[in-house]
């Protein structure tokens, strides 16, 4: 219910031509290729222009490849460092991965 929300939710919205809607990465711990996902319907089914956040947490780079290949051309991208994972206090690089958000 709650994906179907959202795109009814965008339906709606897209009536009122906004220049962009804002898509986290992976929030409340949920997958990044839901994120992926809500992007791709975002953009091919909507119409919409999309600003997709980009983490460094828990991504190797060849995941950020895939992430990036994924969603239609997104051309906004938001890269952050992000929070640690759920359960962690202190964040760390995964391997392969990126520590900064400039380095994405």
């Amino acid at each position: 219910m709650g994906v179907q929300n959202l795109y009814d939710r965008m339906e709606r919205m897209q009536r009122y031509g906004p220049e962009f809607i804002d898509v986290t990465w992976g929030a409340g711990g949920t997958s990044a290729d839901l994120t992926m996902d809500i992007v791709t319907t975002a953009q091919s089914v909507y119409g919409l222009e999309t600003m997709m956040h980009l983490t460094c947490t828990n991504m190797p780079a060849e995941q950020i490849d895939k992430a990036l290949e994924a969603t239609c051309g997104c051309q906004n991208i938001l890269a952050l460092r992000g929070d640690p994972p759920k359960g962690q206090l202190n964040w760390e690089s995964c391997e392969n991965g990126f520590s900064h958000a400039i380095d994405l």
